[in-house]
């Protein structure tokens, strides 16, 4: 994203092939174009705190079902070093969003350019990289 106006367009890469993960990554593709309109402009405190939160529920909604799939597929005792690699990456987007609210309430500045990117390269690396791994998985798992 190089300027105020970019938006993440959902392309069909970030799906994976169920339903209900591909529905979260469309919640997690409208919550950053959401951020991303919010933090071009004077926002409020509650404002960021409302992004936050929402990212926040998103990471705790759509990591628990992905990590419940793998459990269920046996894909941490199949795959245990791509498992490893997965909840990793959940992990330290959990802690980064965090971060960034924890620093929104004590009043430090931030970057919004900075959160964008973070955000947008995310979703790409997460969903093309990482996520797709898991879906060939359940989808041979299937078959």
């Amino acid at each position: 994203m190089s300027n105020s106006n970019d938006k993440v367009v959902w392309q069909d890469k970030f799906e994976i092939g169920l339903e209900e993960v591909d529905d979260q990554h469309h919640m997690l593709v409208d919550t950053i174009n959401k951020a991303n309109k919010l933090l071009v402009k004077d926002y409020t405190f509650k404002e960021l705190e409302d992004i936050t939160s929402d990212l926040i529920n998103y990471a705790l909604l759509h990591f628990e079902t992905e990590e419940d799939l793998m459990h269920t597929y046996a894909y941490d005792t199949q795959k245990p070093k791509d498992y490893e690699i997965h909840t990793s990456e959940h992990r330290k987007f959990k802690a980064k969003v965090v971060a960034i609210r924890e620093d929104l309430e004590n009043g430090k500045p931030f970057e919004r350019q900075e959160v964008i990117n973070f955000l947008c390269q995310w979703l790409v690396d997460h969903t093309n990289k990482i996520d797709q791994k898991l879906g060939k998985f359940l989808e041979n798992v299937g078959e």
